[in-house]
């Protein structure tokens, strides 16, 4: 596409430049320190908080032990947020664990990283806030809080919330980054008044006498997996670093900032969670937090609830719309093969074809994986090759299918990232470091050692699911051969 006054000429350059001193910086910065720390915030606590709290109490065996993996939970995402700060200080561009990964792997795993953040990972997280979302704004229209909104009507909702929040991202940066700014606010009064609610009207019995006996827990491993994916997300604020004002000062800030402010929230949150339903109440519950406010205000205050659920993960969406589509950006701008995906909006200061291929990808994931027609079809499929079938039942919902899907990957590419660390410290030792990851090789060790465990237990949890998945990787394989890698020029700003 030719160069017009709206999209910039494709800049490219030696590879020898790639190893120059100097930090690498592509874009314009629009968004502060706050703004990342909104980022952050809006995109880790998205939904997983409402309905993992159950499972981790059961999982881990007792109220103690469960308090304390969300401890822990916190803690090892925070060394990931060390080793993130090294990276993105040190390589301050938009589109985060692709150049980190090019840079210490080469141009096939960054091309690949890139491939399956479009097809597969982050395109699956998004449809998976977006099914939360959707669930729980139809409920509102349904007289029975027991009732169930169907999957087709589920997924339609669904699409809907991911074509809204593209259009509003195509707009322009701030456009999206304001929009966040309502969202947050709401989510935060919400999250507030649950706490409240939980701690201050609370009657139930926490259980904290109950002895933690490690011989009867049931799964601490599968725990600790839910966790985690319950603080996933703060690794995304790097995809947009060249974007952030000041980054080698304020990338750090916003993740340790954001990371804080997120662990607070899910202690005081699953501390509501003992006192206002009680140990045995909250393992029963599959909605804690309308089973909460139902409990103490009746049905319009569940119906708040779900509100409340809704626009959380409707701020998750939104910023993981904003964040995710400056990946596929990055990729573009270095293989032609997948260069529309790097044209970007001068006025807008967008990514507009990224946004819109994402969304579409989006959606039809949400339809494969969420509906019983996309399901049925992928088992056709699957009986047509010859290969076992999928169990759907297996699987609740289209969250927890589409969850299920995109785990190994992101934990296997994150694993990748803080291994990159060590890495680029030993082929890049003269390039300037702003900020060093703090009881260094230790933190990055048990990071990658975290992130392997985590993959282990993702690819079980998934099952036949990972053969729905192997054929996408093997074609990002072979396209990587064909990509036509050029790296674009390292320059200051």
């Amino acid at each position: 596409m030719p160069a017009s006054r709206d999209f910039p000429d494709r800049r490219s350059h030696s590879p020898d430049s790639r190893h120059g001193q100097a930090p690498e910086r592509v874009g314009t910065s629009h968004l502060s320190l706050a703004d990342g720390v909104n980022l952050i915030v809006a995109i880790v606590i998205g939904s997983a908080i409402y309905f993992t709290s159950p499972t981790v109490l059961f999982l881990s065996g007792s109220p103690t032990m469960m308090m304390s993996l969300w401890v822990l939970g916190g803690l090892i995402s925070l060394m990931g947020a060390f080793c993130y700060a090294e990276l993105a200080t040190t390589y301050p561009r938009t589109g985060g664990d692709y150049w980190y990964l090019t840079r210490a792997y080469g141009p096939v795993a960054g091309f690949l990283f890139g491939w399956l953040q479009l097809t597969v990972v982050q395109t699956g997280s998004i449809g998976a806030l977006a099914w939360i979302f959707s669930e729980f704004a139809n409920r509102l229209f349904i007289s029975d809080l027991a009732t169930s909104p169907t999957p087709t009507l589920v997924a339609l909702g669904a699409i809907s919330a991911v074509a809204a929040l593209t259009l509003v991202n195509l707009i322009g940066l701030r456009a999206g980054a304001f929009v966040q700014w309502i969202l947050v606010t709401l989510k935060i009064v919400g999250l507030a008044a649950l706490i409240v609610a939980g701690l201050w009207f609370g009657k139930g019995d926490p259980g904290w006498s109950q002895p933690v006996d490690f011989a009867q827990i049931p799964n601490l491993g599968v725990a600790l997996l839910l966790v985690m994916y319950a603080y996933g997300g703060w690794n995304d604020a790097g995809f947009v670093a060249a974007e952030i004002r000041h980054p080698s000062r304020n990338i750090p800030r916003a993740l340790w900032l954001g990371l804080g402010l997120v662990a607070v929230v899910y202690l005081l949150i699953n501390l509501a969670y003992l006192k206002g339903l009680g140990a045995a109440g909250l393992a029963a519950s599959k909605t804690p937090p309308s089973d909460l406010f139902q409990l103490m205000l009746g049905d319009y205050a569940a119906r708040a609830m779900h509100v409340v659920v809704a626009i959380s993960a409707f701020s998750g969406l939104n910023s993981l719309i904003l964040a995710v589509a400056r990946v596929h950006e990055a990729v573009g701008q270095e293989h032609r093969l997948l260069s529309p995906l790097g044209w970007r909006s001068r006025r807008a200061h967008t990514p507009y074809v990224s946004l819109i291929v994402q969304c579409v990808v989006s959606c039809g994931l949400i339809l494969l994986f969420g509906t019983p027609a996309g399901q049925e079809g992928l088992n056709r499929l699957l009986a047509t090759l010859h290969v076992p079938l999928v169990e759907w039942k297996n699987y609740e919902n289209g969250f927890s299918t589409l969850f299920a899907m995109s785990a190994p990957l992101f934990w296997m590419f994150l694993g990748l990232t803080g291994l990159s660390v060590m890495i680029l410290r030993q082929v890049d030792p003269e390039r300037e470091r702003p900020f060093r990851v703090p009881g260094y090789p230790l933190v990055p060790i048990v990071f990658v050692a975290v992130c392997a465990a985590m993959h282990h237990l993702a690819v079980s949890y998934a099952d036949r699911l990972v053969l729905l998945i192997l054929p996408v990787v093997a074609v990002g394989l072979i396209l990587s051969l064909f990509s036509g890698y050029h790296p674009t020029e390292a320059h200051d700003d």
